[in-house]
C-alpha cells in the first residue's frame, strides 16, 4: 500500500497528519500538502514516499504515505492558496489572490474563501433564477396591531400590473 487512502493521490491535495507538526505548526493551514509524485503517491505501488510542496509556504519536500489523514476540503484548499472568487454583477466569476484582494477590498476580511466550482456554481443559482427586489417598508402607527393591519390592508389590496408578482411580509421581531 502506497499512502494511508489507499488512492491515487498525484495532484491531489491532502492533510498531513497532526503529530507529525511540531505543537507551534499543527494549524489544518500547515498541514495541506499537494501531492506531485512518490511511489506512495499509487495505491498499488510498494513505495512509500511522496513529493509534494505545502501551498502556505511553498516549501517542497518529501514525506510518507502513512502520514496522510484525509482528502483537503475545497475550502482548505482555497485557504492555503490564498485565492477568493468572485461574482460580478454579470455573472462572471473571477479570481483575486490574497494581495489583490487586500489592495482592492482593504477592510473586507470576511470574504469567505472558496474554489472556483464553489463561485461557478453560486453565480449559476444567482443568475439563473429571475432577480428578486427587497424592499424596506416602515409603518408608523400608534400600536403594532395597528401597522399591522395597515400592512394588511396594503398588502391584501390585489392589483393587476401586467406581470407576475408576489408579496409577503412578516413583522419585525
Amino acid at each position: 500500500m502506497g499512502n494511508a487512502l489507499n488512492t491515487d493521490l498525484t495532484d491531489r491535495y491532502v492533510i498531513i497528519r497532526e503529530e507529525r507538526f511540531d505543537p507551534k505548526y499543527r494549524d489544518i493551514a500547515n498541514r495541506v500538502f499537494l501531492v506531485t509524485g512518490g511511489f506512495g503517491a499509487s495505491s498499488f505501488t510498494s513505495g512509500t514516499a511522496l513529493y509534494g510542496t505545502t501551498p502556505v509556504d511553498g516549501e517542497k519536500f518529501r514525506m510518507e504515505g502513512h502520514d496522510v489523514e484525509r482528502y483537503a476540503t475545497d475550502e482548505e484548499i482555497a485557504m492555503v492558496t490564498k485565492t477568493r472568487w468572485f461574482i460580478n454583477e454579470e455573472g462572471t466569476v473571477y479570481e483575486h489572490h490574497e494581495a489583490t484582494q487586500r489592495d482592492a477590498f482593504p477592510n473586507d476580511d470576511h470574504v469567505p474563501y472558496v474554489t472556483k466550482e464553489a463561485a461557478e456554481a453560486a453565480a449559476e443559482a444567482l443568475f439563473s433564477s429571475p432577480p428578486v427586489f427587497h424592499y424596506l417598508v416602515t409603518v408608523t402607527a400608534e400600536t403594532r396591531e395597528l401597522a399591522e393591519q395597515v400592512m394588511n390592508e396594503r398588502i391584501g389590496h390585489d392589483e393587476e400590473l401586467g406581470f407576475e408578482y408576489t408579496i409577503d411580509w412578516g413583522a419585525a421581531p
